[in-house]
């Protein structure tokens, strides 16, 4: 992690986070504070671990870590913005970060200049699932998909013979056997 508090420096890293084209994160340049998540080599045990599972435990770490910061932030009532959107290079260059190393996350911090807002919010049912992975529940999920599918048909085809998504009246996607409808 890199603190970054010193204000000219700090406002540099916040034009690092600008896209001016795109109108994105001007906000950055207010909050006094950023906090850089610089993922590092994990060790041998969690290397070879992830290799077998096929799962960046450093990552998931610094999911883990990010989390923390915001509802820290938040307990002691500061705003927090996790910014994913940033030049890259140039945040290596600002903090003598080596090319070694990946700058993952940039957690803005400060007091709010706006009132909360209200969330938007799924519904528990759209998002959680009991006992099994139910796709349904996942509506903007399944549609996305099933618009995939419809696009990729002939490929999908091909992969899979047994489902002629040309020919055939059957759903696209089948969530098991109890699920048909």
């Amino acid at each position: 992690m890199i603190v970054v508090d010193e204000p000219e420096l700090k406002n540099k890293v916040a034009d690092a986070t600008s896209a001016r084209a795109l109108g994105m994160n001007h906000f950055t340049k207010q909050a006094p504070v950023h906090i850089l998540l610089v993922e590092e080599k994990v060790n041998l045990t969690s290397g070879i671990g992830g290799w077998v599972k096929q799962k960046d435990y450093a990552q998931m770490d610094l999911g883990v870590v990010a989390a923390h910061i915001v509802l820290a932030a938040h307990a002691e009532g500061l705003g927090s913005c996790i910014v994913g959107w940033f030049n890259e290079p140039r945040m290596r260059e600002l903090l003598s970060i080596p090319d070694s190393k990946r700058v993952w996350l940039d957690i803005v911090i400060g007091y709010s200049t706006q009132s909360i807002r209200p969330k938007k919010r799924k519904a528990n049912s759209e998002i959680i699932s009991y006992n099994k992975y139910n796709l349904r529940n996942f509506n903007l999920f399944n549609t996305k998909f099933l618009f995939f599918c419809w696009l990729h048909r002939k490929k999908i085809s091909s992969l899979y013979p047994e489902m002629n998504y040309e020919t055939s009246d059957q759903p696209l996607v089948y969530y098991n056997d109890n699920d048909k409808e």
